[in-house]
């Protein structure tokens, strides 16, 4: 894991030329990194073919290339490192210094922010509009994956019989639960709605919210979906 994280901190993918190589010496003046430490790291990365060496070289492998070819999983490369995988590190911490707690800012991630107790994952995420793309495309990746795609949501649940009601699909900016779920369930129509603003048509009990120990009240800014389910 330490060395996709470093490839993903320094942007070494997009670095390497996709039909090319560069040299070390190149590498560590674009990421600022030492040549020697650059190099022990990249060389651990090719034993599970990331990136190659060609005649001294750094250049890309196929599994390599994806990280600059894939958006999708690119961006879930990044909700790992930056994300899980500081938080992971510092769970059983947060674990010990707030036992029991369901406050969202209680967590590793905060203590690896060094910010114990201060910020939960959403509302840092929800600062940088890129990151907030990024982590739909993660999720968009992750459920794309054999074992979690949607089927067993769609086909699981008698969706059928809850006839009139609003169903909110919380999980990313495509909707990809409730598009399979409309397609199958006979007589559903439904209305798709982006912009955040449009939350405020959304039941309260719906909306996903949290409100913290000082008092303020966070909402995520992440993308929100809203289909209006009229059954026949």
């Amino acid at each position: 894991m330490l060395p996709v994280a470093a490839i993903n901190r320094w942007g070494i993918a997009k670095l390497v030329p996709v039909d090319g190589d560069i040299s070390y010496e190149e590498l560590a003046k674009a990421t600022g990194v030492s040549e020697s430490m650059l190099r022990r790291i990249l060389r651990h990365a090719m034993t599970s073919r990331l990136f190659c060496e060609k005649n001294g070289k750094v250049a890309h492998t196929p599994t390599s290339k994806l990280l600059v070819e894939n958006e999708y999983l690119a961006a879930f490369v990044d909700l790992h490192t930056e994300v899980a995988f500081k938080s992971l590190a510092h769970t059983m911490d947060a674990l010990k210094k707030w036992p029991d707690s369901i406050n969202p800012r209680e967590t590793g991630y905060s203590i690896a922010l060094g910010k114990p107790g201060e910020i939960a994952v959403y509302e840092d995420v929800a600062k940088d509009p890129v990151r907030t793309v990024n982590f739909g495309r993660a999720m968009q990746f992750f459920s794309s994956g054999e074992g979690y795609e949607v089927t067993s949501l769609v086909e699981g649940y008698p969706w059928g019989k809850l006839g009139k009601g609003t169903v909110v699909d919380v999980s990313n900016p495509v909707c990809v639960c409730l598009a399979d779920i409309e397609k199958r369930t006979i007589g559903w129509r439904g209305k798709r709605l982006r912009k955040r603003s449009n939350l405020k048509s959304v039941p309260r009990s719906q909306t996903h919210s949290t409100r913290y120990p000082d008092g303020r009240r966070y909402q995520s800014r992440l993308p929100r979906n809203e289909y209006r389910m009229d059954a026949a």
